[in-house]
């Protein structure tokens, strides 16, 4: 059975394959390329895969150097999307890894927030520190004051 990622591998590049069906060469700067014009989402919506998704595969072909927006559509503005190259294998693998590694990172981040969020609990731990800054400050001027006080009255005070 292929894995979650193969098959997204699998549908960015169907779906690169079918913006490259749609697109018309246009020059460039000088140079002649493949260029879609359209509406991206509806591109995707008839490959009749999930919409989960579509932000993935958008991100991996632009990360991966397969495609550039020029310009994003909205709901009647065509998107233009210059296209450069299919999708690799390898160019898929290290955008995967990548992928990974930053959700490990979040979500290493995530767990040791959690952490210290059940380490001190329901502590406010600004109002704690200034709560000890005036304890300390009474006690440094009740010791100075006691420094003060003769030996025998000290003894009958406590």
């Amino acid at each position: 059975m292929a894995s979650t990622n193969t098959i997204i591998f699998d549908y960015t590049c169907l779906y690169y394959k079918r913006l490259r069906e749609a697109a018309q060469l246009e020059d460039v700067h000088g140079t002649q390329v493949p260029v879609f014009r359209g509406s991206v989402t509806r591109v995707f919506r008839d490959m009749a895969i999930s919409q989960s998704y579509y932000s993935r595969i958008k991100k991996a072909l632009t990360e991966m150097g397969c495609m550039t927006a020029l310009k994003q559509g909205s709901r009647n503005v065509d998107s233009v999307i210059v296209l450069h190259h299919e999708p690799t294998e390898e160019g898929w693998e290290n955008f995967s890894e990548k992928d990974l590694t930053v959700k490990l990172d979040a979500a290493i981040l995530s767990q040791r927030l959690q952490d210290v969020i059940e380490s001190i609990g329901g502590l406010n731990v600004k109002k704690a520190l200034a709560d000890h800054e005036v304890r300390i400050a009474n006690l440094e001027r009740e010791v100075e004051r006691l420094g003060k006080v003769p030996t025998a009255k000290r003894r009958s005070a406590g």
